[in-house]
């Protein structure tokens, strides 16, 4: 819940009859929408900004506030993106984590001020809900971004091929990863991290089993396929969406016992 200070709404009269007063209505609502997402949301009253979002909306400004929210949000996506693109790979998930997880807390709070015009104008309209706005365009700006993308997959593929070496990594931010790749819808998912880890898995276990064969003899290799199998299956648990489960499971087993 927002507290603290007042933004004093503008007479709802002086807002139909005055199309200028609206954008003032809405230079206020920016300027609160900017504040949340810049983590300065303590001074602010979602009172007062509820009712400014609820007057543009009645007086018939809600297409000028949704536009105008889409349009900040942008803005300011693209710069979480470059904060993202500009750290080095050693904290990059985790990087993308914690902007993650204040964008889905900014969005919540974003949502609390513009309740009636989801309620109204996003409905009558047929428009994307505030928070599933919130949601799809950090899918496209930040996600959507080549260069984070890219790194996304990359990183998480490397830490899951040393998992399978035998190393010891960060499985919590993977797992944080991959659930947020699931927030932002499945297709998306599968897409971004699924497709992808399964080649990997291919390819890994391709390598490995064509060595294994000439290396071992049947019981060593069939014994050194029931651990690997067990394996994947704990690690795809920890890491990956249940849904995923049997398709790696067919990939793994395709490569190590077809």
């Amino acid at each position: 819940m927002l507290g603290y200070r007042a933004v004093a709404p503008l007479p709802a009269q002086l807002l139909f009859a005055c199309p200028p007063l609206a954008e003032t209505t809405w230079a206020l609502l920016r300027n609160a929408i900017q504040e949340i997402n810049s983590h300065n949301a303590s001074g602010l009253s979602f009172e007062e900004l509820y009712r400014n979002a609820y007057h543009m909306v009645v007086y018939k400004f809600g297409d000028r506030l949704y536009q105008g929210l889409v349009q900040v949000e942008r803005e300011h996506l693209s710069g979480v993106a470059g904060r993202i693109e500009s750290v080095g790979s050693e904290t990059f998930l985790r990087t993308l984590k914690s902007e993650w997880e204040a964008h889905v807390k900014s969005v919540a709070m974003i949502r609390d001020i513009l309740m009636y015009l989801d309620r109204i104008y996003v409905r009558q309209q047929g428009l994307t809900p505030v928070h599933s706005l919130g949601l799809r365009l950090w899918r496209a700006v930040v996600v959507g971004a080549p260069p984070i993308r890219e790194r996304l997959v990359s990183l998480f593929l490397s830490e899951v091929a040393r998992e399978r070496r035998g190393e010891r990594g960060d499985r919590s931010l993977l797992r944080a990863t991959s659930q947020m790749l699931e927030d932002l819808g499945r297709d998306e998912y599968e897409a971004v991290l699924e497709e992808p880890y399964i080649a990997a898995t291919r390819e890994f276990y391709a390598a490995e089993g064509a060595a294994r064969e000439q290396a071992d003899d049947v019981p060593s290799y069939l014994k050194h396929v029931e651990a690997r199998l067990s394996e994947e299956a704990d690690r795809v648990h920890a890491l990956l969406a249940s849904f995923s489960e049997a398709k790696v499971a067919g990939a793994l087993e395709a490569e190590l016992v077809a």
